[in-house]
């Protein structure tokens, strides 16, 4: 035996030694007031009261009285027992309980806690006893430096994850915490096979840096924290359920971020930002299903994403939504008509995606209706919309230098693809202190809003090309480059792109369907000279129609605002322009005649196919038939195989392509848009050698 007992000033009554065994008999008591007690590894059987000196006693102590009270000394342990029928109690205000190895409690005992102990476990936990049955704490802390386990069929009051390597619940878990779970630091390592149940009405409490990864049991309803320095990503803690949050308080620093849809069930505090959606295919919904409003502590907390509420109120009340400016209001049930449920997306520091978006507010709204069976509704009754956005520092401001007092609600008609102003937009008022703007407006319809100045004559064209080298049979083109993930997101700093002087602040995140490249369109109001050029940047689709980045048909052109200042191409002098078609590697073309161009005019539309209203369409250098449609009528597109872009195919182009066989990827020696450069492409420049663009004299290149 390699177990010692050196006992020094100890005293005792009834005691009885086994070599590795230590026991107190009966109702007898262990003191070691001023000795030291060695124990390598064995037991010591503690059947009366223990009043041990030293700080911390290896080997292992088991406190076995059947007495209807024994007293559990805190100080530190290797390995502690509680068994037995008595009550443990721990009364130690000063002192915790420390479990380096083990913590072991039988399902006889029951275990009562001062509320300032705790019990920290560094190593196993093993409980099937009661914690503190009539009483809300009494804490128990996985607290070690390496890989805890945790398992047993008992009940624990809170329990605290404080340990950098986790916790792994074993051998099928099972034991149930009845008030609080804090993931304080590491991962709680629960599974389907090895879980425990969460009591009705408890609270999760998760710092930055800890998590969980299984789901609990949730008997109940329960709480949800969310606390400390840096961003935290929701995981397996939040309900599947959504009938089973009440509370959920949002205060780390930095941001929550949703992965999953939330409902909270009656208050929502927010002293930071939520994002509801990590990504654009991952939209999430946090729902609250209580009339009372989310509370917003700071100046910077808010929802980024969609906010549901789902108990609206018709008494002339304000119903909060994604901060404390932004709600929703009905004056009585008939203003609300058919509307049972409100939600509003808003996206911080945004421009809307629409026509002329960037010459919003860089806040953009989405306000949906549901009805009482959860269709979306198109129209509203009457509903004030209060909204707001921030007008502060560099870094965060959204005004984007626009005129506060003349700014006004404006909805999308996606129709026209215009912005049409609601009338009855309010003056807005700026919070210097918490640096925020807000206003009001009455809506009658859902659907998509901004914020920006009154807007109301346009330039807008619609149009139609075809390109000769990723046009296939059967009337369409190809759109690889899109479908690979080729097609830069902001037009690249080639020719002619790179004439668009607005061409660095287009940066496309989600292309529209079937687009196959960027083209540019050119307007010129005296053919010769391109010293006044203006330039409108957008899509070709596969069947050829021109589309805006938003993927609108309308392509605006240009729009005067009240103020008397213009964007877009358009000028106050609007006026009569020929319009051209360029494109990297492909003869720009360009119209016969002059088109006018003016503000409220209907939408110019212009078919680039028909060669009839094109320049050079007697020498064959306009547009040439590159194949037939389903129906077999022939269709015409774009001279293909000018990769310099001088206006010329000649054999500098085909000696471009030749040194760059076998490349992949996106540049201008691809003619056909295959992604490969073979002698495909070759061909195309060699059968259009000699071919000529006529919209000259071409501008300065500028690349």
């Amino acid at each position: 035996m390699n177990n010692k007992l050196k006992i020094v000033i100890f005293t005792f009554t009834g005691i009885i030694l086994h070599f590795c065994h230590l026991f107190s008999q009966g109702t007898g008591n262990l003191s070691s007031a001023s000795g030291t007690i060695y124990n390598s590894g064995g037991t010591i059987t503690i059947k009366g009261v223990a009043k041990i000196g030293q700080d911390t006693i290896l080997g292992t102590v088991e406190y076995s009285s059947k007495a209807n009270v024994q007293p559990i000394q805190s100080m530190v342990y290797e390995n502690i027992r509680l068994v037995g029928t008595s009550e443990k109690f721990m009364a130690d205000t000063v002192t915790h309980l420390v479990a380096m190895k083990k913590f072991y409690s039988d399902t006889n005992s029951v275990l009562i806690m001062n509320t300032k102990d705790t019990i920290n476990v560094e190593g196993e936990t093993h409980h099937n006893a009661v914690i503190n049955p009539i009483s809300p704490t009494g804490r128990v802390i996985m607290s070690g430096n390496v890989a805890q386990s945790v398992h047993g069929k008992g009940v624990f009051k809170e329990v605290e994850l404080n340990d950098p390597s986790g916790t792994t619940v074993i051998k099928s878990g099972g034991f149930k915490i009845s008030t609080v779970l804090e993931l304080r630091q590491g991962q709680f390592r629960n599974s389907k096979d090895s879980n425990f149940v969460m009591d009705t009405s408890t609270h999760v409490i998760r710092h930055v840096g800890a998590s969980i990864s299984y789901q609990p049991v949730y008997l109940g309803k329960m709480n949800l924290t969310y606390t400390g320095t840096g961003s935290i990503v929701t995981g397996a803690e939040v309900p599947t359920d959504s009938t089973k949050i009440q509370r959920m308080i949002a205060q780390n620093t930095d941001s929550l971020v949703l992965s999953t849809n939330m409902t909270v069930n009656d208050s929502l505090i927010n002293s930071t930002v939520i994002f509801t959606e990590p990504n654009d295919s991952n939209r999430n919904i946090l729902t609250l299903t209580s009339t009372n409003d989310p509370i917003y502590l700071g100046k910077d907390a808010e929802v980024d994403g969609s906010v549901r509420r789902t108990n609206i109120l018709t008494n002339n009340t304000p119903v909060l939504f994604n901060n404390k400016y932004t709600y929703a209001l009905f004056s009585d049930p008939a203003s609300a008509g058919q509307a049972k449920q409100i939600q509003f997306r808003i996206k911080q520091r945004t421009f809307p995606l629409f026509a002329n978006g960037n010459q919003k507010v860089k806040r953009p709204f989405t306000i949906t209706g549901y009805d009482a069976s959860g269709q979306k509704l198109s129209d509203i009754a009457q509903m004030k919309v209060g909204y707001g956005w921030r007008n502060s520092s560099a870094v965060k401001n959204e005004t984007n230098g626009l005129k506060i007092d003349v700014l006004k609600f404006q909805k999308w008609d996606s129709a026209s693809a215009l912005w049409s102003t609601i009338v009855s937009s309010t003056v807005p008022i700026v919070d210097t202190t918490n640096e925020w703007a807000s206003a009001n407006a009455v809506i009658t319809k859902f659907g998509d809003y901004a914020i920006g100045l009154q807007t109301s004559q346009f330039i807008a064209m619609s149009g139609k090309v075809f390109l000769e080298g990723p046009f296939r049979d059967g009337g369409l083109m190809i759109s690889t480059l899109r479908d690979n993930s080729l097609l830069p997101h902001t037009p690249p700093n080639v020719y002619p792109y790179n004439l668009d002087s607005n061409r660095l602040n287009i940066n496309v995140v989600t292309f529209p369907d079937s687009v196959v490249d960027w083209v540019l369109l050119a307007f010129r109001q005296n053919l010769g000279d391109s010293t006044k050029d203006l330039f409108k940047t957008c899509f070709v689709k596969r069947d050829g129609t021109l589309i805006d980045l938003n993927g609108s048909t309308n392509l605006i052109l240009g729009m005067i605002n009240p103020d008397g200042t213009s964007s877009g191409i358009g000028s106050v002098n609007s006026g009569t322009h020929y319009i051209a078609v360029m494109h990297r590697n492909h003869l720009s073309i360009v119209t016969e005649d002059p088109y006018k161009l003016s503000y409220n005019d209907t939408t110019l539309a212009l078919n680039f196919t028909n060669y009839n209203i094109l320049l050079g369409r007697k020498s064959g250098n306009a547009i040439k038939q590159i194949g037939y449609d389903v129906n077999q009528k022939p269709l015409f597109g774009m001279i293909a195989g000018d990769v310099n872009q001088d206006g010329y195919i000649k054999y500098d182009d085909l000696g471009r392509i030749w040194n760059l066989l076998d490349f992949e990827g996106y540049v201008p020696e691809d003619i056909n848009q295959s992604i490969f450069i073979n002698t495909v492409d070759f061909n195309y420049s060699q059968n259009n050698l000699g071919k000529v663009s006529n919209f000259n004299p071409l501008p300065a290149r500028k690349n």
